[in-house]
């Protein structure tokens, strides 16, 4: 249910990025298009990466094994971690995955300048 919410907001984010890595290729500004692709491509992937990593949060909390005077305790978690922990695990999958492509370019560019 929360990626009802999440995929079209990243959609959007993937696509403004692109529109903009395509439109600074025709301008003076050619140099910096490159980093505009590069943190769709992070984005992407630090999107897949966090949700993937999510999933074992997500059967730990189904499946830890504890007292039976602690399973409201448990099934309060599984909410948090059903709801809440997709908007999480994407928002920071996102910004590590665009900012570590940023820097990896960055890096890699210096390199071969």
């Amino acid at each position: 249910m929360p990626y009802f919410f999440i995929l079209p907001v990243f959609v959007l984010w993937l696509l403004l990025w692109v529109m903009a890595s395509v439109a600074l290729h025709f301008t003076r500004f050619r140099r910096l298009a490159p980093y505009g692709w590069a943190v769709v491509v992070g984005s992407l992937l630090g999107f897949i990466a966090g949700n993937v990593l999510l999933l074992p949060v997500l059967w730990g909390v189904a499946h830890a094994p504890i007292p039976a005077a602690a399973q409201e305790a448990r099934s309060i978690a599984g909410a948090i971690v059903i709801f809440l922990g997709p908007f999480a695990a994407t928002a920071v999958g996102v910004f590590l995955g665009a900012a570590g492509s940023v820097l990896l370019l960055a890096l890699l560019r210096r390199r071969t300048a």
